[in-house]
């Protein structure tokens, strides 16, 4: 009798199991033939629509950088280096991923100016190679950045407020490039 009792509940949890299964299953299979038969341009679409928006996350964060570096807030131009660098981990942009790594392995004003410079580079290169039109960009430039050497970085404004001087020389640079697609 025992016997009897534990074979029927082992038969029936095994057909719930496996009933449960080819629902899963099934379920899944649905949604992959849906995603499957969309024709190749609402694909690429849909990709591109996904690119754009990280892009766009990624610009959003960079300028939050650039405004903390402008105030010379160094703790809050950290974070969003370690913010950015979740966002660009896992993308197919390797120069920007390097360069955010070096940011956000640095804390004080000093160090992140140095890297934001780079960072400004790698960031200008993916815009100009991307397709990204959520805003206009200022590339805006100093002279007298790095001992003379000069250095560049994006902004959402025209009006120049320089990074990497803050308000030691918070107007210092001019526009260079306004960029719009």
């Amino acid at each position: 009798m025992l016997t009897n009792i534990f074979m029927t509940t082992y038969v029936s949890s095994t057909l719930l199991l496996f009933a449960l299964l080819s629902l899963v299953s099934c379920s899944n299979n649905s949604q992959e033939t849906t995603e499957e038969s969309q024709p190749p341009a609402q694909r690429t679409e849909r990709v591109e629509a996904t690119k754009d928006k990280l892009m766009e996350n990624v610009v959003n964060e960079y300028l939050s950088i650039k405004n903390a570096l402008v105030a010379s807030e160094a703790e809050t131009a950290h974070k969003g280096a370690v913010e950015l660098l979740s966002m660009v981990d896992a993308t197919e942009m390797p120069a920007l991923q390097q360069k955010t790594k070096e940011m956000a392995a640095v804390e004080n004003i000093d160090s992140l100016r140095v890297r934001f410079d780079s960072l400004s580079v790698a960031l200008y290169e993916q815009v100009k190679e991307s397709s990204y039109s959520s805003q206009t960009l200022y590339k805006q430039y100093c002279p007298m950045a790095f001992d003379n050497r000069g250095a560049f970085w994006l902004s959402s404004e025209e009006e120049i407020k320089n990074p990497y001087f803050g308000d030691k020389m918070l107007n210092c640079g001019r526009v260079e490039e306004e960029i719009s697609f």
